[in-house]
């Protein structure tokens, strides 16, 4: 079929799908047309032909020359323009949050992701540590486009519109993702499932990808087959990438015992491991020493061993009366080195005494230092002494998530407090649920990029800014969400500006508390930065003229770790000050200014920008940078055309 091709990599078996072409039209208000573009007005296609007197001369296109005419249109009206390729798209400041100082912002953009995620290969290929995506499930109902369309229930190509929409942005997320550690996650229902579980494995062969359930509420009741109230996330694991144990809120004691347990416990077992345990018979009771394994076949009772003065030996007990006897948790050599570090206490009284150790665990937080802090002098036998006297437990979860703080309903609730209106987006995933799918792989990562480039309500920047007041993390989530319905100007940016602030733009005060393992008011906020901006496109031309430079500065604010707040007036001056000198990054644009510029860089620059055509000049600049040196506009350029190509 024409336009179109067959996506199965030359495979009899397992998905193959058509991969329908993609198109991006866009509203007049956004995108004005050049000629040789496309537009569409009243649901027909014209070709631009001319532009005049602020006028649009259309023709009509190939398959409508026969019903249409060639119409002038105002350039002001109301219609829709295709975007023509190569796009260069770039970033117009909208709006900021600020309420912390010195910290990383956390980003929001306005527009159609497939493009964004092209303009983020630029600042972020190779670099997200986590991608957490709630696509459109593509049930049907009237809740996902595709190439300015609502996909039918009854399109034969409903699913393979679907597959295309999906593999075209998982494509390049790939190309951001780290590919020595790093977790793509991807939350969806059963009408999706099995084709999307192909297709992660299809594009991800060498990644490790498990499936959880996830409880999401009480279901309605349907009109056909079950009640549904499960959805499921994929986990693809990158690299080294593996879920942390994670505190689950427990305590338990850092001693075990010495006397094994459960499978493998019998003497016959471990031979090694069944030896005499010298015990002072007087206070403080302590292990003065440890024998050596006693030969198979020979019993304590018949092995005339003789304890120390002033001892007592202990042996492994038998299994019930008159059973094998049992063995000890680890060698006699073990158990030595476990003693000199103060890792044995003995428990009891003369002839009825026990022997516990530092479970393997916890020694080896000992060994690390992680527990340095907590021990804090040694009991009279000989053992550490550490404060508190437990230790918190943690784990990994099964793969069946239930809890009724994942409820969408919990979601609803959350995202209508925090905007002041009722039913203010539909179906939000719950903040609690989306925090702890992340958590799992960014726990242990401070400094996480975080991406989401199906946003909706913001609920996973909101998930990274709670982890972050949690462990005083620096982590930085960008969103990316489309406006359809005013979505992001009237749900998604409040609701961050208000998680944030905690107050509703009159000011007053968002009452309320949060749930799960950080039970705050919301009144309190988060000491967060957020900068917003809306993805817009811009005519090669006026790029290399180096009239867009406002609208690729944000880019190299973001590739150098968007440090500090980038403020409105920053991203003017750009375009009147011969060099700028950031926390992060400088762009020098004025070749004369050299020696003022070398004199202002320091070592906590992540980058240098050197707006020049002169390749020559460039290199000689560059040459003085030991840092990632970008020409401009010739990287934004190349980078925007090899987008186009992934």
């Amino acid at each position: 079929m024409k336009g179109m091709s067959i996506k199965n990599g030359g495979r009899t078996f397992g998905l193959i799908y058509e991969d329908r072409p993609e198109e991006l039209w866009l509203e007049s208000t956004d995108y004005k047309p050049v000629v040789g573009n496309t537009v569409r007005v009243n649901g027909a296609d014209y070709n631009v032909e001319k532009i005049e007197d602020d006028s649009l001369w259309l023709a009509p296109s190939e398959a409508n020359k026969r019903e249409r005419e060639s119409v002038e249109v105002p350039l002001n009206a109301d219609y829709k323009v295709k975007l023509r390729t190569p796009a260069y798209p770039v970033l117009q400041f909208i709006d900021s949050v600020q309420n912390a100082k010195d910290k990383r912002s956390q980003i929001l953009i306005q527009g159609e992701n497939l493009y964004t995620l092209k303009l983020l290969t630029f600042a972020y290929a190779g670099k997200v540590d986590c991608i957490y995506i709630d696509p459109p499930y593509n049930t049907g109902s009237t809740d996902w486009k595709y190439n300015n369309n609502f996909v039918h229930p009854t399109d034969i190509y409903r699913h393979s519109k679907w597959l295309s929409f999906i593999e075209h942005r998982l494509r390049i997320a790939k190309l951001l993702l780290n590919p020595a550690n790093s977790c793509l996650i991807v939350a969806i229902d059963e009408t999706e499932r099995d084709e999307l579980g192909l297709l992660l494995k299809q594009m991800f062969p060498e990644s490790l990808i498990q499936m959880a359930s996830v409880i999401t509420g009480g279901g309605n009741d349907p009109s056909v087959g079950f009640n549904k109230s499960i959805e499921y996330l994929f986990f693809v694991m990158i690299g080294s990438s593996t879920p942390q144990k994670l505190p689950d809120g427990n305590k338990k004691t850092p001693w075990i015992p010495l006397q094994r347990s459960g499978n493998h416990s019998l003497r016959s077992d471990r031979p090694k491991e069944f030896y005499p345990v010298f015990i002072s018979t007087e206070k403080p009771y302590c292990v003065v020493s440890v024998g050596s394994p006693l030969p198979e076949g020979i019993d304590p009772e018949s092995a005339n061993i003789v304890p120390p003065d002033g001892t007592e030996a202990l042996w492994p007990s038998r299994h019930k009366k008159n059973g094998p006897y049992l063995c000890w948790y680890c060698s006699s050599e073990g158990l030595r080195d476990l003693l000199k570090k103060g890792l044995v206490k003995v428990k009891g009284h003369h002839g009825n005494f026990s022997v516990s150790i530092f479970s393997k665990p916890i020694f080896e937080k000992i060994e690390s230092g992680e527990l340095e802090n907590h021990i804090v002098g040694y009991e009279e036998d000989g053992s550490i002494k550490i404060d508190p006297p437990y230790v918190a437990t943690s784990h990994l979860p099964n793969l069946n998530w239930s809890s009724s703080d994942y409820y969408t309903a919990v979601g609803s609730k959350l995202v209508d407090t925090l905007t002041g209106k009722s039913k203010a987006f539909p179906y939000p995933k719950s903040l609690y649920a989306v925090e702890d799918a992340i958590r799992f792989f960014v726990a242990n990562k401070p400094n996480a990029l975080i991406l989401d480039f199906f946003a909706g309500s913001g609920t996973t920047a909101h998930a990274v800014m709670r982890l972050n007041k949690q462990d005083g993390g620096r982590r930085v989530c960008v969103s990316v969400t489309n406006n359809e319905n005013k979505i992001c100007d009237e749900v998604t940016f409040p609701r961050l500006k208000a998680c944030i602030t905690g107050k509703y733009p009159d000011g007053s005060v968002i009452e309320g508390t949060y749930k799960g393992r950080d039970e705050s008011s919301i009144k309190e906020g988060y000491e967060e930065n957020l900068e917003y901006f809306k993805l817009c496109y811009a005519d090669r031309e006026n790029v290399e003229l180096g009239k867009e430079l406002p609208r690729i500065l944000p880019l190299l604010w973001m590739s150098s770790g968007s440090k500090k707040l980038l403020t409105q007036e920053e991203i003017q001056e750009c375009t009147k000050a011969p060099y700028m000198i950031f926390d992060s990054f400088g762009l020098i644009t004025q070749y004369r200014f050299i020696s003022e510029f070398l004199n202002h860089i320091t070592n906590e620059m992540e980058l240098i920008a050197i707006s020049t055509f002169d390749d020559e000049r460039y290199q000689w600049l560059a040459s003085h940078f030991a840092k990632n040196c970008y020409q401009l506009p010739q990287a934004y350029v190349h980078s925007m055309e090899r987008g186009d190509e992934i």
